[in-house]
């Protein structure tokens, strides 16, 4: 088996909806979690770069390592899938390397969900889940309930960035359901409203915070060894 960074750097000059090149390992995933893959994002908000690693873990889960941003906040994610849904179920949030708090997700923040990928234009769903935070060295908080609504907005955007153009890609909003109880949070508020954008055998490719304008955007990515 050859190497799948070979591949991925030839997908840069296909698009995600073309099978010439041969497609990289889970390529019809648009949420690949593949040990080792890497990717670097750029913010428009500062144009400063993330770097997202994902690593194996116990129980078939893996975790996803995001670098500092300016003000030295990084963070590790736990992801579980159930039946085709990726789900963040743990939560480690970092400022300068030290633990600031831990949070877990029951049953699971939706991250993707594969049902999303046969489902027509304007498919909504809200689901909800409990996030329990416990503070560096305290006692854990209440849980608290969240919910978010995500809707299929298209299956087959096109999307230009630095790390090239993919096509039949898969946008997908994100909203605070109107009955979740942190809606009226002040820290809460920029996070109400989100788009994805996601290409088959690499993962997401673009995010766009719409109530400030800012984006995400891919710069180069690199899916490991098969």
């Amino acid at each position: 088996m050859g190497s799948v960074r070979f591949i991925a750097s030839l997908l840069l000059l296909s698009a995600c909806g073309q099978s010439d090149p041969p497609s990289p390992a889970d390529s019809d995933s648009y949420f690949p979690l593949l040990d080792g893959a890497r990717y670097e994002y750029l913010h428009s908000n500062g144009g400063w770069t993330e770097i997202v690693e994902l690593e194996a873990a116990s129980g078939g889960t893996f975790e996803q390592h995001q670098s500092g941003d300016p003000d030295g906040e990084s963070s590790t994610s736990t992801f579980d899938v159930v039946d085709g849904d990726v789900l963040r179920v743990a939560e480690d949030q970092r400022l300068d390397d030290e633990l600031v708090y831990s949070a877990v997700y029951d049953p699971g923040f939706l991250r993707f969900s594969s049902a999303w990928v046969d489902a027509e234009v304007g498919f909504e769903e809200t689901r909800r889940y409990d996030r329990t935070e416990t503070e560096a060295g305290m006692e854990p908080k209440d849980p608290q309930p969240r919910a978010h609504t995500f809707t299929v907005e298209s299956v087959t955007e096109t999307v230009k960035v630095p790390a090239g153009e993919f096509r039949d890609c898969l946008r997908v909003r994100r909203v605070r359901a109107l009955d979740d109880p942190s809606i009226d949070d002040p820290m809460a508020q920029e996070e109400q409203d989100k788009l994805y954008w996601f290409a088959a055998g690499v993962g997401k490719v673009r995010e766009e915070n719409v109530m400030t304008g800012s984006t995400e955007v891919l710069t180069t990515y690199d899916l490991g060894e098969e």
